[in-house]
């Protein structure tokens, strides 16, 4: 065989090994880096719900915490009225048992 036979045949042979590879990237590659992509997308998408989840649950938590914290101070107020409702009945009572 001449060298421009050898050439060709090479460059015939580099284009089918080219041709398998493209091929093989294609068909076998391809769909797992698209599966991989979608996968991804979703995780994203999951990753937003439960990161908007979370905010949800910060605000009730908050909320319940504000809450507890009025009830807290109105417990507070509630009981310095009784005691000082208290401290005069006992006053009174006092004035009226002397």
């Amino acid at each position: 065989m001449d060298e421009a036979t050898l050439d060709k045949k090479f460059e015939e042979f580099e284009n089918r090994i080219t041709d398998k590879i493209l091929t093989a990237i294609t068909e076998v590659v391809m769909p797992h880096v698209l599966k991989i992509e979608d996968d991804v997308a979703e995780l994203k998408d999951r990753v937003g719900n439960l990161e908007s989840t979370t905010d949800r649950i910060e605000r009730k938590v908050d909320a319940a915490f504000a809450r507890a914290d009025r009830q807290d101070d109105k417990i507070k107020t509630h009981d310095a009225i009784l005691l000082k409702h208290e401290a005069l009945l006992k006053h009174h009572e006092e004035q009226l048992s002397a």
